[in-house]
This record gives structure tokens, sequence and C-alpha cells, in this order.
């Protein structure tokens, strides 16, 4: 019998818990015009600037690193925080490297 209620006590908790976010449950638009960057978010290249420009990508909500790269630019940086079912959009323009600085 007590075992009956403990598992009843367990189902109902179960019931009135609120649903967890997906593992990938935001999304991010980027807008880079120089097509040959790549694009890393947390320090994982997730494509290059050609091929994901105003395409939406899904990562779980919450805080992230987003780095674009191109040869003769100085990297882009951008810290954002995606918001649970939301959509976030940057636009990233790279500026380049002046001729004879070492750059990065």
């Amino acid at each position: 019998m007590m075992r009956g209620a403990l598992v009843a006590l367990g189902l109902v908790a179960c019931a009135a818990s609120p649903p967890r976010p997906s593992p990938r449950d935001a999304a991010l638009v980027l807008d880079c015009a120089m097509p040959t960057a790549r694009v890393y978010v947390d320090e994982t290249l997730v494509g290059w600037a050609r091929e994901l420009r105003g395409k939406r990508l899904y990562f779980a909500s919450g805080a992230h690193r987003v780095e674009i790269r191109a040869p003769d630019h100085f990297t882009a940086y951008l810290d954002v925080n995606l918001v649970h079912a939301g959509v976030a959009t940057k636009i990233v323009t790279l500026r380049p490297v002046p001729p004879g600085d070492p750059g990065e």
C-alpha cells in the first residue's frame, strides 16, 4: 500500500513539473557580408558566412560566444544571450587589417 502511494505521488510530481527546454530551443541569425568568413560558436566551427547568412542556427538558450574570422580582417567577437524560443539577429561587419599591421 505504501509503495503504491509513493508511486502515485511521484507521478503527480512529474506531471506538475514544467517541461524542460529542449537542448536547441533558441535561434541565432547572422548577417556577415564577408563570404569567406568562418563562423564559430562556443569555439566550434559551424560554417562559412556565405552558407549561414540569414539562416537560423539553433542552440540551447543561454550565453554563447560567437567568433567570425576572415583572412586579412580582425576577428569579430560577440557575446550573445539566447532566450528560450527566441531569435537573435546579429549584423557583423569585419574590419580589414591595415597594410603592414601584423593583425591578430
